[in-house]
Parts: structure tokens; C-alpha cells; sequence
């Protein structure tokens, strides 16, 4: 079975494609991991997944920005089923538990091995 190595671009290529189709916002642009921005009309040059998309900025009818993450909160998000408000909790909410996980798997790992120090020595 062969996995693609670049999966995660490609996802989020996917879910930009269906944010331009399913938003209720107008898609302004897009911005890559290597900083440069680019209109929606040239998404489908990136479809191969050669450079991330990291965020799409969309516009509401009064003009409003909104920046979002290429991903299921942001899909959410352009939908209209959640509002900008949750979506801004939910990723916050996401990020503190990334931290806190990470944080407790290296407490973990460095007290094993000072608990096999004692032990072993």
C-alpha cells in the first residue's frame, strides 16, 4: 500500500475547493506556506499539492474580512453553521489541547526516564 507524502496538502486543496463551492462568502484569496499569497481563480495550478494552502481569506457582503483555516471548522464556517465567533473558540479550543497533550506526553517521557535511571543505576 503506497501513501502519498504530501496528504496533507492535497487535503487541504480539497477542502479549498469546497469552500469556494459551498461558501455564502466571496473568496478574496489565499494565502501558501511559503508566504505568498494567490487569487482563488489560480487554486486549480496547485491542485498536484506542491505548496500548502494555509489560509483562505473571504469577504462578506458588507465587506468584512474573515481569515480561515483549510480545514473542517472553516468548511463549517463558510457554510454558514457556525458563526465566525465559534469558529475562532473551536481553534483555540483545538491549539490548547494540542499543547496540553504534547506537554503531558514529554512530562511522561522524562519521568520514565528518570524513573528507569533510578531503577536501573
Amino acid at each position: 500500500m503506497c501513501i502519498s507524502s504530501n496528504f496533507i496538502e492535497l487535503q487541504a486543496y480539497r477542502i479549498c475547493e469546497a469552500m469556494k463551492k459551498q461558501s455564502m462568502y466571496k473568496m478574496v484569496k489565499l494565502e501558501l506556506s511559503d508566504d505568498r499569497f494567490i487569487a482563488p481563480q489560480n487554486l486549480e495550478n496547485y491542485e498536484d499539492g506542491r505548496v500548502l494552502i494555509t489560509k483562505a481569506v473571504l469577504e462578506d457582503n458588507e465587506g468584512k474580512s474573515y481569515t480561515v483555516s483549510p480545514n473542517h471548522n472553516g468548511l463549517r464556517f463558510v457554510q454558514g453553521e457556525i458563526t465566525y465567533r465559534e469558529y475562532r473558540k473551536i481553534e483555540k479550543g483545538e491549539s490548547i489541547k494540542v499543547i496540553s497533550f504534547l506537554t503531558l506526553l514529554i512530562g511522561l517521557t522524562i519521568t520514565t526516564m528518570y524513573l528507569l535511571k533510578i531503577f536501573l543505576l
